[in-house]
């Protein structure tokens, strides 16, 4: 596999004013093996599509990062629920695919998913609402 670090452009420090300027650095591309960084110069092909990969991966690194995170609350708030364990807040989840869509379900049907009586889906259900 093959890997490169990205440095960002960042607008050039006037020393004296102790502010940024207008103008900005070139962004920089680091290679494993080689001491100095590859110049992408702004307006180039090269760094327009280095940019739109970096831009890609962290759209990507977020959306994961937003995912587990959603699923951690999600699942932690049907695990409050007494009579709801690991095995049963995971069948629902996948079953329903969200805390939201089970709090709308009927107690028919999350009574026939985790093979509960339908007086204790309903109680569930009251106690996710």
């Amino acid at each position: 596999m093959y890997v490169a670090g990205i440095a960002k452009a960042r607008a050039q420090k006037d020393v004296l004013a102790l502010k940024p300027s207008v103008e900005h650095s070139d962004e920089r591309l680091f290679v494993p093996g080689e001491s100095e960084p590859i110049i992408l110069h702004a307006h180039t092909f090269e760094r327009y599509l280095v940019e739109r990969i970096r831009d890609e991966a962290h759209r990507f690194a977020l959306g994961a990062h937003r995912k587990s995170r959603a699923k951690r609350t999600l699942s932690s708030e049907l695990l409050s629920v007494p009579g709801i364990g690991k095995k049963r807040a995971l069948v629902l989840l996948k079953h329903f695919g969200s805390v939201k869509k089970i709090k709308e379900a009927s107690p028919s049907d999350i009574a026939q998913v985790i093979h509960i009586s339908e007086e204790k889906a309903q109680a569930i259900l009251e106690l996710l609402t």
